[in-house]
């Protein structure tokens, strides 16, 4: 079976829009790009619609490529603290030398998650940052849900979504293990999970055998298919059959939209 992630981003866009019909002001938003790359322009437009649904002025920023990083710093210091301020996320990539870039918006108004500061208060539990949004994104799948003692397996160790999703189902007392490319006998973890986070990057690799039956199997991977060039994530839409999956499209991306415009909201405070 699929989850239904799109019905439940819908679901979270009306409660965000009563959110913020009640604020004096509307929240503002800096995207900030360096450079035209295709994908990220995608990501963008998707963005700044649904900001436009919930009430948030989002600001599409463009930067060439060949601005300095000192420049950049200032040119988002002046988003974060200027006339209008607002909250700022950096979309990557970023060209090679300014990698990075995105953790240096301050904590406050870091709404992507990235800062140093906004990882370490929530890698010990500290719930007043804000949480990076793709793991945001994927606990709200799991609000309905019962998860003490659940088993666990995230596949990807980034710091952008698999450590941050392992400490926020630790924190719903589950038990976690974290695998990556690395890992001997993959399969046979992952066979004994009652949940399972796919952020490996390989198009169509998790088939029906990594998994038990009636899994929630998590697919955060956006890759494009070799043999018919379509997007699809890490797991095989084969699994839906014996688990409960995330498509892809639709899927955790709509989430991972929906948790940045309510970071953006709660950056206000």
């Amino acid at each position: 079976m699929f989850i239904d992630c799109q019905a439940l981003a819908e679901s979270e866009i009306e409660r965000l829009k009563t959110v913020v019909s009640k604020l004096e002001e509307k929240p503002i938003l800096y995207i900030v790009q360096i450079g035209n790359d295709y994908a990220s322009n995608v990501y963008i437009r998707n963005k700044l619609k649904v900001a436009e649904r919930i009430g948030i002025d989002a600001r599409h920023m463009t930067f060439s490529e060949d601005i300095h990083f000192d420049e950049l710093l200032w040119e988002i210091a002046d988003m974060e603290y200027g006339v209008e301020s607002g909250a700022v996320m950096v979309q990557l990539p970023v060209p090679k030398r300014l990698e990075g870039i995105e953790h240096y918006v301050s904590p406050s108004r870091d709404v992507d998650g990235l800062h140093l500061e906004n990882l370490g208060k929530l890698f010990i539990g500290d719930k007043s940052g804000h949480v990076p949004c793709t793991a945001k994104g994927i606990m709200k799948i799991f609000e309905p849900y019962e998860l003490e003692g659940k088993r666990a397996v995230v596949v990807g160790r980034s710091d952008i979504v698999g450590k941050p999703i392992a400490h926020l189902l630790l924190d719903r007392d589950c038990t976690v293990t974290v695998c990556h490319s690395k890992t001997k006998g993959l399969q046979n973890i992952t066979r004994e999970a009652d949940i399972v986070i796919c952020a490996m990057g390989n198009p169509n690799f998790f088939t029906k055998e990594y998994f038990k039956e009636g899994a929630i199997v998590v697919d955060v991977g956006i890759n494009r298919n070799p043999e018919t060039g379509k997007i699809c994530g890490d797991v095989n839409p084969e699994v839906a059959e014996i688990a409960n999956l995330t498509p892809v499209p639709k899927g955790v991306g709509l989430l991972t939209v929906v948790s940045l415009m309510e970071n953006v909201i709660q950056s206000r405070k």
